[in-house]
């Protein structure tokens, strides 16, 4: 009955998405008129990194660090075991905020520059960085700045003051919503507990692991649970030789979370005689399709 899940995500009273509304409408041109409830699915403000040299299953299980909605939920990536090679499912953990939290959320996100334009912050002579997109929902409109290697130092790059300062605001602002509990004073963040998904998308391809890889893991195989067979599950993925990309729901995300909450990253999924590798990813509330 995993569908009982979404359910917990009720409401925070009125005064959260007042809270919400407020700042919204802080820089000006704020409405009039009767707020609607907040809503669990709605996303408020993200934090996702991305790019640069990372092998497929790191690309494709990629997780946003940070993402607030407006009943108040902030979700995080759990701690990440050091054990190889690691679990299949990804470890996401959320906790709420209360009103007055929400409201300090969103002012050290207008102190951040999220509020404004617009804008990417790059940097030259550096090579296969990652990209760091910090993203602030207001009234409908989408504010997105992205920041090229946000956590190397500038130094000597001959970038002007106003964007080393930008980008130091974006990093403070960055490591303050991954330590909610250090940054917000007591009492205006609840503790932390699993975020139970869903829906989640699974990408399967055809098992290629070296052999001798495969002999020094042991890895046992699983039986594939569903009724469609892998070769023809979902769809193909454009950018992925031999990829495909399905979403599962209902009785068959049940089913299949159970088979994979104790495989690993590696373990091969046999379906109609063949082997499989499979990457499981939890959608978000926000999240839809592949």
């Amino acid at each position: 009955m995993r569908r009982f899940r979404r359910l917990f995500a009720v409401f925070i009273v009125g005064a959260l998405f007042a809270a919400c509304a407020t700042a919204g409408g802080g820089g000006g041109g704020g409405g009039g008129g009767t707020s609607p409830s907040p809503q669990p699915d709605r996303l408020v403000v993200r934090i996702e990194t991305g790019g640069g040299l990372v092998p497929f299953d790191v690309l494709f299980r990629n997780i946003p660090e940070f993402s607030l909605f407006e009943d108040g939920r902030a979700m995080t990536q759990g701690p990440q075991t050091a054990i190889y090679p690691g679990p299949a499912l990804p470890d996401l953990v959320q906790r709420r905020v209360t009103s007055r939290g929400f409201q300090r959320i969103l002012d050290e996100a207008r102190k951040a520059g999220l509020y404004g334009p617009d804008r990417s912050y790059l940097l030259a002579n550096v090579a296969d960085a990652t990209t760091t997109r910090f993203t602030l929902i207001e009234s409908g409109r989408r504010h997105t700045v992205s920041v090229y290697a946000l956590d190397l130092d500038p130094g000597s790059s001959g970038l002007g003051q106003g964007d080393v300062a930008a980008r130091k605001a974006l990093r403070q602002f960055r490591d303050h919503m991954l330590d909610l509990s250090g940054w917000l004073p007591n009492g205006d963040v609840g503790p932390e507990g699993p975020y139970l998904a869903d829906r989640m998308r699974v990408y399967a391809r055809s098992f290629s692991g070296p052999p001798e890889a495969q002999d020094l893991l042991k890895q046992p195989s699983r039986r594939w649970p569903l009724a469609t067979p892998l070769a023809t599950f979902g769809s193909p993925v454009p950018t992925g030789a031999g990829l495909r990309c399905g979403v599962v729901d209902g009785a068959d995300f049940d089913m299949l979370y159970t088979a994979a909450k104790t495989a690993t990253i590696l373990t091969p999924w046999e379906s109609k005689g063949q082997n499989y590798q499979l990457l499981f990813r939890p959608l978000l509330p926000d999240e839809q399709g592949c």
